[in-house]
């Protein structure tokens, strides 16, 4: 792989995804190291422990070590990220559709109409397959099973617990709280990893301050600083 090719970095998604609250600081270090070394290496890494300790030359604990690349994924004697090879893909390909001038336009497919679609008859299909009142389109929100998901997740629900400073018991009803939201808003997650990362963003503008400990009433929230 040439080493001008390089790959972009979000990081604001960096900061807001699973991998980095459910590592520690250290952790994290590691974790990008070992993209970092994908990256250069046709998005393969030795799976010898002492290898990167070499290439960072730092002792890596066998505990620190085994959480970090539980992550990846194990090709023969190598390990391997999705994200990394699907970015490495992408970038190879732009580079070489920059060589040849840049990427050929798609060519449009024209239309076809006959007499047993005509375009009215399609666009009464098209109605037909959405259920609508007046001008608005009715939309089903439903994010319980992301919301179960979340809650039956130890690992995350601790340290998003231990990040704000409260109960993991009171972060189950916080989540509760999170999805009677969303219904409010008409928004529905497509996957758990999105689920969480909102939850987190969402749950740092609430007022947890009463939450430390289970309120006696039973409701789950107080005062909130931004919906």
């Amino acid at each position: 792989m040439s080493d001008k090719l390089g790959f972009t970095f979000y990081p604001k998604d960096w900061w807001t995804s699973e991998s980095y609250f459910e590592l520690s600081p250290l952790q994290r270090y590691y974790y990008l190291e070992c993209l970092f070394i994908m990256y250069s290496n046709d998005g393969l890494m030795k799976t010898q422990k002492t290898q990167f300790e070499n290439r960072t030359r730092t002792e890596v604990k066998t505990e620190d070590w085994e959480i970090v690349v539980s992550k990846f994924i194990i090709e023969k004697d190598f390990y391997t990220h999705e994200s990394v090879n699907k970015r490495l893909r992408k970038a190879v390909a732009n580079r070489e559709n920059g060589k040849k001038g840049g990427r050929p336009p798609k060519p449009k497919e024209p239309k076809k109409e006959t007499q047993n679609n005509p375009p009215l008859e399609r666009e009464k299909e098209s109605e037909s397959e959405e259920e609508i009142k007046g001008n608005k389109t009715i939309v089903i929100i439903d994010n319980t099973l992301f919301s179960k998901e979340c809650k039956v997740s130890n690992q995350w629900i601790e340290t998003i617990a231990m990040q704000n400073k409260i109960k993991p018991e009171v972060i189950k009803i916080f989540i509760d709280g999170f999805e009677s939201h969303l219904i409010t808003m008409e928004e529905q997650k497509k996957t758990v990893k999105e689920f969480k990362e909102h939850f987190s963003y969402w749950l740092k503008k609430q007022d947890v301050s009463t939450f430390i400990n289970k309120p006696s009433d039973g409701k789950p929230f107080g005062k909130t600083n931004q919906t």
